[in-house]
């Protein structure tokens, strides 16, 4: 599999004003107009609108900042939010767990048990709920770039050439300007 085609914006070398024109009108047709906006839990979370605007922002210098995406968008940060409270969670977690072992000779050794099974038992639950927002996070780049790459690739690199009338000697005639006798 080659290089993904760059955008016409970061190409560099010579095009004719044929591939230029057919690049850009490939772009344009791959985009729409209607600019990104946030989801309504989106906006009532503070965190993961944080996200949507740096996203929107990164996207954006790149013009990749479409409608198209939105929802995709919104879903990735409202993702990336959660995945912030289960990290906190699961610190708060850990810190209880030190706790309980700070205060162990405190405690009736069944009493400690319970604690402690309690305790890893929320730790290890925190941990698969957070590897699953973890993989979904990880789909959603993967697909977004894939994405991404995909409306690059639509995007015509070479002018065709028109098809010629006939072939052969035909053709020869045709381009001179002779006529078939």
């Amino acid at each position: 599999m080659g290089r993904p085609p760059k955008r016409l914006n970061l190409l560099q070398g010579n095009l004719t004003k044929r591939q230029i024109e057919m690049r850009e009108q490939g772009e344009k047709s791959m985009s729409v107009d209607a600019k990104m906006k946030k989801s309504k839990m989106v906006r009532e979370d503070k965190e993961a609108s944080k996200h949507f605007n740096r996203v929107v922002k990164m996207l954006g210098a790149v013009e990749m900042a479409d409608g198209l995406c939105e929802n995709v968008i919104n879903r990735y940060c409202m993702l990336l939010a959660k995945m912030e409270r289960l990290e906190q969670s699961t610190e708060r977690t850990r810190a209880a767990l030190d706790e309980l072992e700070e205060r162990k000779e405190e405690m009736d050794f069944p009493e400690y048990i319970k604690a402690l099974m309690n305790l890893t038992a929320s730790a290890t639950a925190g941990e698969r709920l957070g590897a699953k927002v973890r993989d979904q996070l990880l789909a959603i780049e993967r697909e977004n770039m894939m994405t991404l790459q995909g409306k690059l690739r639509a995007v015509p690199k070479k002018v065709e050439k028109p098809a010629e009338e006939g072939s052969g000697l035909d053709a020869y005639r045709s381009r001179w300007g002779m006529n078939s006798a």
